[in-house]
């Protein structure tokens, strides 16, 4: 029940600036500063502070999560291939964008409050560290994707 509570304070939270937006006490440049800090001060903050609570120990025993993370990213890049067979003649332009969409996924920011309000800062730490299995797809298979003449 807890985290119920702790999901509804999240949507709360993105509903209070959505209605910021909407009555015009928050302005679009007001919505990219705090975007730009919130990316460029508090996330590596909460990264570099959470990271300090594991261990090597920690992240031996944790190999296995950037492996699952690779193996989540390449179920949609298949599914994504899958599809643009089914479809048939799909330009290749727009077949690769389509995959890399099907690549990636919200593997950081959506699951960041939510882990951390369920298992706090070494849980932070390993949602970061299974995103290296990620980051390896991402600047391996889809720089390729668009690389691609």
């Amino acid at each position: 029940m807890v985290f119920f509570f702790q999901i509804l304070c999240v949507l709360g939270l993105v509903a209070a600036g959505f209605f910021a937006r909407r009555r015009g006490l928050l302005s679009a440049h007001g919505t990219n500063d705090l975007a730009h800090v919130a990316l460029s001060i508090v996330y590596p903050a909460l990264i570099f502070v959470s990271i300090l609570e594991l261990s090597f120990a920690d992240l031996r025993a944790n190999l296995t999560l950037p492996l699952l993370v690779m193996a989540i990213a390449m179920t949609g890049f298949g599914l994504g291939l899958l599809a643009v067979r089914f479809l048939g003649r799909v330009p290749p332009e727009t077949s690769r964008a389509f995959l890399f969409h099907c690549l990636i996924n919200n593997y950081s920011f959506l699951p960041l409050p939510l882990v951390l309000f369920r298992y706090g800062d070494s849980g932070v730490a390993l949602l970061v560290f299974s995103s290296v299995g990620y980051e390896l797809l991402l600047w391996s298979l889809g720089v390729m994707l668009f690389s691609r003449a």
